[in-house]
């Protein structure tokens, strides 16, 4: 990535390409070092562990509810819809590549810039290399955020499941039972914020600036073959991002007040109410994941930072 900065920044002070084309190589190598992120992030065994720990928990709710295997359905089809959408945004994107190529002869390179000094097939190849590294790191990069995404599902459904099980409390002996796996439930999911908390800005580092350029662009009117693929990596990415962990606080909230009702229905002893009572306590202090810059993610924090956003495009707009 240091090379192809450094690359860049030569091909440039050579007049090789024109500021427009540095933009876009901007976003390429932010590209780059988002994908150098997620591949950072599966190599860290704090990553596989989370993994398994959702696995073992999710095995050991299977056992004593059904209804978990609800839960992961709906989070594994949330996750396709979201992969879904990232292989849009990408074929969007290979998609402008190539009619900026057929239409302007203008290839995506940023791997060699020297272009003229390569002849045809070195442009040709550069173009190839170039395209086969994006497809190589998004597929890192779309492991890292569907992860992220389904074991947030994942760990929503799995304070419903407690949730539906303090509604249909049958037993007091339950009562126990279901503090026990809430403590887990509740350390993995913070444990998951905690981890994702300073790698997600990084991994996220692409679809923010792409965004920005894409933008600007529009603005600026000068949309490229290139410009709809990078508008959308933002709302497929963010936003679903921002869902999920909406889902684990709302969650929480219900497990919270299934807890309220049980301790107060008169079913259960002294100790096993003020057991429920902490556990409220708890589940009311809702986990979400957070990301570093950015802060907790949340649906109407999402719409606030969406809105500062476009205030702050809109100042620049007016000023130039």
């Amino acid at each position: 990535m240091v090379l192809c900065f450094v690359l860049h920044v030569a091909a440039l002070a050579l007049g090789q390409y024109s500021i427009e084309d540095g933009v876009i190589y901007a976003s390429y190598t932010s590209s780059c070092y988002s994908i150098f992120a997620s591949y950072s992030v599966l190599q860290q065994e704090r990553y596989w562990d989370i993994l398994r720990q959702t696995r073992s928990l999710v095995g050991v709710l299977q056992q004593a509810s059904r209804e978990v295997d609800k839960e992961l359905d709906q989070s594994h089809r949330g996750a396709a819809r979201i992969g879904v959408g990232q292989a849009f945004a990408a074929t969007a994107v290979f998609v402008g590549l190539a009619i900026d190529a057929a239409v302007h002869d203008r290839y995506f390179t940023p791997l060699w810039p020297l272009i003229p000094l390569a002849g045809d097939w070195g442009r040709y190849a550069a173009a190839a290399s170039s395209n086969f590294t994006l497809v190589i790191g998004a597929i890192a990069f779309s492991a890292v955020v569907n992860a992220v995404l389904t074991v947030s599902g994942v760990l929503a459904g799995m304070h419903r499941v407690l949730a539906a099980r303090l509604e249909a409390l049958a037993h007091p002996d339950e009562v126990a039972e279901v503090v026990r796996l809430h403590r887990d439930v509740r350390r993995l999911t913070l444990e998951l914020s905690d981890f994702f908390a300073g790698n997600l800005v990084h991994v996220m580092c692409c679809t923010f600036i792409a965004s920005v350029i894409a933008t600007l662009q529009v603005l600026a009117n000068d949309v490229s073959g290139t410009t709809f693929g990078m508008m959308l990596s933002v709302a497929i990415t963010f936003a679903p991002l921002a869902y999920a962990s909406q889902e684990v606080s709302d969650a929480s909230l219900e497990l919270s007040t299934a807890a309220y009702h049980a301790a107060t229905s008169g079913l259960v002893t002294l100790g096993e109410a003020r057991a429920l009572l902490m556990l409220m306590r708890v589940a009311d202090s809702t986990p979400a994941l957070r990301c570093r810059g950015v802060g907790r993610l949340s649906l109407p924090g999402a719409g606030h930072t969406v809105s500062q956003y476009y205030s702050v495009i809109q100042t620049l707009r007016n000023k130039v």
